[in-house]
């Protein structure tokens, strides 16, 4: 006989034994009798299986087909047992053995599960299974890294972790995967969640030089509640520092040509020679040897038709600075003298005009020895002259200066005047004054004064017409960096770098921020630094890092190309001139 034929044989003696009441189900599995019987039945004969199959997309409904049919009594429980994970849930049965349940999800993007314990067939069996799974997903999960730029450089790592947003609630955070040029140089320290859609990824950096590469980050394993993986990756391509031909003579404290065809010219600089390089090329072309001897601290200017004007310098020992001038004419590489100053002038500075003539301000005159009472050894200039193009003649300002300048730094406002930043008087004792020569007026205005005494200094107007001034040599161990308000009138400091960059360079990047290169000697020693800085300009202010060069340079020059690359000619490294130039974000590597 069938199993099965058998066991109902004998359950319906146990209730001919046991009469029910009318009122109760048979198969009701709170009763003794269907606990009896759900021991004695093959229970593994009813089950069911859900339509769809997970994971699924959209979804509101839900059909169960199972292989019995099913004691409809119990629906209102099944229903019931499910309120407090669906809303609105009901049921409807299709057919004597198919339910569909029909809901609103609670979370769009979720796992459910829904609860049929109590389910029974007509024969009074329970499910084998009564725990079904499926997936409601709306979205695609989707990672934002925040703070970055696909092209970044390296201040990019500065802040040493990285912030990660994604779009709904997000399951099995763990450290990513680090591929690229870039990976050997992070070690991932831990992951802070700071909740279920944002999290951080703190680490730490090992870079060896500042050359450019990329980091590729993923993160297997992550998915969203609904069990979705987030396959994205991230890549930032990372900027750097790349080498560009080397100059033929070695150059220091000098200041390289941009010609407005994109030139780069070299002019004297410690060496009686003239050096080129054209636009496209990658080699520096010597145009002229054997200069006439400047020793040192002569002014470039490049003028409005192209030309090159150089003027003043200091032969040692002679007593006296040097009041000749010389044209340079890039297009036919011709070096000829020009009218002489009116006085003989180094350390001064030489600044373009709006209408194209050029101001000549201050400067050593002449070499005392022995030293004055006040231990002055230079005799400085609070002259000032304009060199006019149009006939190559100097002539005398009608004014003079507001104080006797050398060693300070100028620069064209956009208002058309110039603004003389600080110096010495003589005895290297720096000087915290500031003044305007307006050409309208010819007459010079003091001006804002600095918040501490510098001289040696650089300085150069931002593209917000503000001006920065850095990396000053007689400073009184200042490491700051300042800022001329135009709108103010007024000077501030704006950052402390770690180091004190004496001879450094800078420039404004296109993305507003202003790169510092090497000069920076550390505090207590004579060694130049190789940590390139970054001012995050206009934000935080605040000092950013980018990583470090492979060699410690100072006296140095820069140029700025009309691309935004900058270019790092020449100076000291390690107490020898150096004949390397570098690029700065002309170049990238990619994967």
């Amino acid at each position: 006989m069938n199993r099965k034929y058998l066991l109902l044989f004998f359950f319906t003696l146990l209730n001919a034994c046991n009469v029910l009441p009318k009122e109760l189900n048979p198969f009701d599995p709170k009763t003794d009798q269907n606990l009896f019987l759900n021991l004695l039945l093959l229970s593994n004969e009813f089950s069911c299986s859900q339509t769809p199959k997970e994971p699924v997309g959209s979804l509101n409904e839900v059909i169960i087909d199972c292989n019995q049919g099913i004691a409809t009594e119990f629906i209102s429980d099944i229903t019931k047992n499910n309120q407090t994970t669906f809303k609105n849930f009901d049921a409807d049965i299709l057919a004597e053995n198919k339910i569909l349940f029909r809901f609103d999800p609670l979370i769009l993007d979720a796992k459910y599960t829904l609860n049929l314990d109590g389910l029974v067939s007509i024969n009074g069996e329970k499910l084998q299974q009564s725990k079904y799974h499926f997936v409601v997903d709306n979205e695609i999960p989707i990672l934002t890294f925040e703070d970055y730029a696909p092209l970044s450089d390296y201040s990019v790592f500065s802040k040493k972790y990285w912030e990660f947003v994604s779009n709904e609630d997000l399951e099995n955070i763990v450290l990513p995967s680090l591929e690229g040029t870039l990976a050997s140089a992070f070690y991932l320290r831990n992951i802070q969640v700071v909740n279920k859609r944002t999290f951080r990824v703190f680490f730490e950096t090992t870079f060896l030089n500042n050359n450019p590469g990329y980091l590729t980050i993923s993160f297997p394993g992550l998915s969203d509640t609904a069990g979705n993986l987030v396959n994205q990756t991230t890549t930032i391509q990372v900027i750097g520092l790349i080498d560009g031909p080397s100059i033929q003579y070695g150059r220091s404290q000098f200041y390289p040509i941009l010609t407005q065809s994109e030139e780069v010219v070299l002019i004297y600089g410690g060496s009686d020679s003239i050096e080129v390089l054209k636009n496209g090329s990658n080699l520096f072309k010597l145009t002229a040897n054997n200069l006439p001897h400047l020793g040192d601290g002569e002014s470039s200017v490049l003028l409005n038709d192209g030309s090159i004007l150089v003027t003043g310098g200091f032969i040692y020992p002679a007593p006296l600075s040097l009041n000749q001038t010389y044209l340079y004419y890039p297009d036919s590489e011709s070096f000829l003298p020009a009218n002489s100053m009116l006085r003989g002038r180094s350390q001064h500075t030489t600044t373009r005009l709006l209408d194209g003539r050029v101001l000549v301000a201050g400067g050593t005159n002449s070499l005392i020895w022995p030293p004055s009472p006040d231990g002055s050894i230079f005799m400085m200039d609070n002259s000032a002259e304009l060199y006019d193009p149009n006939d190559n003649t100097f002539y005398l300002s009608n004014s003079s200066m507001m104080a006797r300048r050398s060693f300070h730094c100028s620069v064209l406002l956009d208002d058309g005047k110039v603004m003389l930043i600080g110096g010495t008087t003589g005895n290297y004792a720096p000087l915290d004054t500031t003044e305007f020569y307006d050409p309208v007026t010819d007459s010079f205005e003091w001006g804002p004064s600095l918040p501490v005494p510098l001289a040696a200094l650089h300085c150069f107007k931002l593209s917000d017409g503000n001006v920065i001034m850095y990396a000053a040599q007689i400073s009184n161990l200042n490491n700051s960096i300042f800022k001329f308000d135009v709108s103010k009138n007024q000077i501030f400091t704006i950052a402390n770098s770690s180091i004190k960059r004496e001879w450094a360079v800078a420039a404004e990047l296109t993305d507003g921020g202003i790169l510092f290169h090497g000069g920076g000697y550390k505090l207590g020693t004579h060694e130049a630094s190789r940590l390139i800085e970054k001012l995050d300009y206009g934000r935080s202010n605040s000092l950013l890092s980018l990583g470090s060069d492979r060699n410690s340079i100072s006296r140095h020059g820069v140029v700025k190309f009309s691309n935004g690359t900058l270019m790092f000619l020449g100076g000291f490294s390690n107490g020898i001139l150096h004949h390397g130039t570098q690029y700065y974000g002309s170049i990238s590597n990619a994967p």
